[in-house]
C-alpha cells in the first residue's frame, strides 16, 4: 500500500512547472508589449530593451545569493516572496511613465529570475527524486518555452482590447494565481518534512547513505581540475545559445517574408520543448550519449539553417528546429552535468557560481554576433561557423568534465 501512495514529489514538479511560467511570463512575452510602449513612451527600441539586458546582468549577480537562500530550510518562503516580487513588479509595470522605471523593474525581476531560470528547479527536483531527475528536469523548464505559447495570446488580447498597461496587470495576475498559491500550498524543503523520503530512493541508496547529502564541498569543487572543462562548457554552451535571437534577422537578409520570419521562432521554440524533455530522459541513461547527441544537432542545424535554408524556406525551419533541440541544452543539461560532477552535498551554491559565469557569457554573445556580422557587413556566415564550432566545443568539454569526475572529492554532510 505504501509503494501505491501518492507521492508529494509530484507537487514539487507541479511547483517547479509553474514556476517556470514565470520565464515565459518576463522574457517571452516582452516583444509583443514593445510596440505599444514605445509609441506610447516615444522611446526606441534599443532604449527599451536595455531593461531585457538588465534583467540577465541582475539575475547572474544574484545566483551565488540565491544559492545560499535555496540552502537554507525556509525554502518555501524564500519562493513564495519571490514569486510576489514578481507578480508586483510585473502588474507595476503598467504605471511605467518613462523608459527608466523599466529599468528599475528589471534589478527585481532579476533576482527572481536567478531562482526560477536556474537554481530552484534542480535544487527541489534533485531533493525530491532520487530516479528520473534527468526527465523531470527537462519536464519543468520546457515549461519556459511552454510559456510563450501560452502567455503570448493572452497578452496579445489585453493589450489590444485594453492597452499594454492592463496587459501587464494581466500577466501580475497570472503569476499570482498560477505560480504563488501552488508555491504556498506545496513547497517543502525535503521529503523529510511532510514524513516522506525521496521518490526512488530505494533504487539508488548505498552503503555510503542518502545522495542528497554526498558529493563536493564549494570550496574541493572550484579547487578540482574538472572546473576547467565545466567552465569552458558554460561559456561554450552561452555563446552557441544566443544565436537564437539572430535567426530572424538572418532569414530577412536572405529575403524572406514576414510569416515565415514568425514561423522560426516558433520552429525553434517547438524543438527546444521537445528537446528539454527527451534529452533530459534520455540523460538519465546515458550522459555522455546525451551531450554528445545534443552537440550534433548544433551542428546540424546551424549548417542546416546556413548552407540549405537560404535555397529552400522549408530547409530553414527544418534547421531551426534541430537548432532548437540543441537549444535546450543550457537549462537542462547544465544541471544535470553539474550534479552528475560534484553532487548534491552544496549543490544550490556551486549550481549558481557556475550559472553566474553562463549568464555573463550569455550577456556577451547576445552583442558578439551582432558585431561580428556587422564587421563583415551583414554577412552572418562567420557567426554561423563560429556558432557550429561551438557547437562541437561544448559536447566536448562537457564530456571531458564527465570523464574527470572522478577528480572530484566526494564528501558526505550530516543529513539536516
Amino acid at each position: 500500500m505504501t509503494a501505491k501512495r501518492f507521492h508529494h514529489a509530484y507537487l514539487i514538479v507541479w511547483v517547479c512547472c509553474s514556476m517556470s511560467l514565470c520565464v515565459g511570463i518576463t522574457y517571452n512575452t516582452a516583444g509583443i508589449f514593445f510596440p505599444s510602449v514605445i509609441k506610447e513612451l516615444g522611446v526606441s527600441r534599443g532604449a527599451l530593451a536595455l531593461y531585457m539586458t538588465g534583467i540577465g546582468l541582475m539575475s547572474a549577480l544574484f545566483l551565488p545569493i540565491a544559492g545560499k537562500l535555496m540552502k537554507g530550510k525556509n525554502v518555501r518562503s524564500v519562493l513564495s516572496i519571490v514569486v510576489l516580487i514578481h507578480a508586483i513588479t510585473t502588474a507595476a509595470m503598467a504605471l511605467c511613465a518613462n523608459v527608466y522605471h523599466f529599468y528599475v523593474a528589471s534589478i527585481f525581476l532579476g533576482m527572481t529570475m536567478s531562482f526560477f531560470l536556474y537554481v530552484a528547479t534542480p535544487t527541489l527536483i534533485g531533493r525530491w527524486f532520487a530516479d528520473r531527475v534527468g526527465f523531470f528536469v527537462g519536464l519543468c523548464f520546457a515549461f519556459t518555452a511552454g510559456g510563450a505559447i501560452v502567455f503570448n495570446p493572452i497578452a496579445g488580447y489585453v493589450i489590444a482590447n485594453f492597452g499594454w498597461r492592463m496587459g501587464y496587470v494581466a500577466m501580475g495576475l497570472c503569476s499570482l494565481v498560477l505560480v504563488f498559491i501552488p508555491v504556498v500550498l506545496f513547497v517543502r524543503g525535503n521529503p523529510e518534512d511532510v514524513g516522506l523520503k525521496p521518490h526512488g530512493i530505494e533504487k539508488v541508496v548505498t552503503g555510503a547513505g542518502d545522495v542528497r547529502f554526498a558529493g563536493a564541498s564549494v570550496s574541493d569543487a572550484f579547487k578540482s581540475l574538472t572546473i576547467i572543462p565545466v567552465l569552458l562548457y558554460v561559456v561554450s554552451v552561452a555563446l552557441f545559445s544566443d544565436l537564437y535571437v539572430y535567426l530572424p534577422s538572418y532569414a530577412s537578409s536572405k529575403g524572406m517574408g514576414m510569416a515565415l520570419l514568425a514561423m522560426i521562432g516558433s520552429s525553434a521554440m517547438i524543438g527546444t520543448v521537445i528537446g528539454k524533455i527527451a534529452f533530459g530522459a534520455l540523460n538519465d541513461k546515458s550522459p555522455i550519449g546525451t551531450l554528445a547527441l545534443c552537440g550534433l544537432c548544433g551542428v546540424i542545424g546551424v549548417l542546416t539553417m546556413l548552407y540549405l535554408g537560404v535555397a529552400n524556406p522549408t530547409f530553414f525551419l527544418i534547421g531551426a528546429f534541430i537548432y532548437g533541440l540543441a537549444y535546450s541544452t543550457p537549462t537542462v543539461q547544465s544541471a544535470l552535468l553539474i550534479k552528475r560532477i560534484f553532487g548534491l552535498r552544496e549543490y544550490p551554491q556551486i549550481y549558481s557560481v557556475i550559472m553566474m559565469i553562463y549568464a555573463l557569457s550569455t550577456a556577451t554573445g547576445q552583442s558578439l554576433w551582432g558585431f561580428i556580422t556587422d564587421r563583415r557587413g551583414g554577412d552572418y556566415t562567420l557567426s554561423f561557423l563560429l556558432v557550429a564550432a561551438l557547437a562541437v566545443g561544448f559536447a566536448v568539454f562537457s564530456i571531458t568534465a564527465l570523464l574527470m569526475r572522478k577528480r572530484v572529492v566526494w564528501t558526505s554532510a550530516p543529513e539536516v
